[in-house]
């Protein structure tokens, strides 16, 4: 099937389409090499779209992982809470927190936020926590006063048990969580 779609996006004219591709370095080894031409043909017809290629295989767990990224990228805009509440108007501009990398991740892993980047601004409160999926907190990477930027965290995670781990960065009214798996 992704051969056949390949052949037609390559021999037909320009769609408004975008496309969101991940694939896993375990996949089913067949897939891998289609799903890398068919992201060649995208680029070279100049398809607006996301790739990825992750270290995991074609599951459930990599389906739920990534859910959010593929959300994202065809939906942006602000994001809505569980209750269906739209994010409250005037939150400060430009903070951002990213997906950790590598995810899964095995003891070690990088976790990049943003505060108030592009703006003349003093520090900011920040917090950032990494909780269990009970909900408990397991470490605080940042408590306290943080200078506008970028910023990279090492989190190390090799004195916790293999799973599912969920980081929530609180600035001002900025409040955002990302997933992480951690795999001995």
């Amino acid at each position: 099937m992704i051969d056949t779609i390949s052949r037609g996006l390559q021999s037909r004219p320009l769609l408004p389409l975008k496309f969101y591709l991940d694939i896993g370095t375990y996949d089913i080894a067949v897939l891998i090499p289609l799903v890398r031409n068919l992201r060649g043909i995208l680029q070279t017809k100049g398809y607006p779209h996301r790739y990825q290629e992750l270290h995991d295989g074609h599951s459930w767990g990599n389906w739920r992982m990534h859910i959010d990224d593929a959300l994202e990228y065809f939906f942006p805009g602000p994001a809505v809470s569980v209750g269906g509440d739209e994010a409250a108007p005037g939150l400060p501009e430009g903070m951002r927190l990213e997906q950790n990398y590598p995810n899964p991740f095995n003891g070690t892993t990088v976790i990049r936020f943003s505060v108030n980047r592009g703006e003349v601004q003093s520090a900011k409160r920040v917090r950032l926590a990494v909780y269990d999926m009970l909900g408990r907190e397991v470490a605080v990477l940042v408590d306290g006063m943080v200078e506008p930027g970028e910023h990279d965290l090492t989190f190390d995670g090799s004195s916790l048990a293999s799973g599912m781990y969920l980081y929530r960065l609180e600035a001002g009214g900025f409040v955002d969580t990302k997933r992480m798996l951690l795999l001995r």
